[in-house]
């Protein structure tokens, strides 16, 4: 049990770290599996699922999501910044 709690909060460290080089601001609790971020639009809303409060989205990474998903995410994410920067 130990070990897929200790791999969630890696994931979630991994997440932000990753957010926040591609210039999201990311942002979590110690010792929580939660990443907060601005919110990114309907789009990705939509495709990734993310719960969203306002001007506020976030994921959890839950045992069963990989450095992959992650990864994934972010490309995602990225492509996003991307496009409303050429708009």
């Amino acid at each position: 049990m130990r070990a897929r709690v200790d791999k969630s909060l890696a994931i979630a460290a991994y997440a932000t770290d990753q957010l926040n080089d591609i210039g999201i601001a990311a942002w979590r609790n110690e010792n929580a599996i939660t990443v907060a971020f601005p919110f990114p639009g309907p789009v990705l809303q939509d495709k990734w699922q993310l719960a969203t409060d306002g001007n506020q989205s976030h994921i959890v990474t839950m045992p069963g999501i990989e450095k992959s998903d992650i990864d994934r995410f972010v490309q995602d994410m990225k492509a996003n910044l991307e496009d409303q920067c050429a708009s």
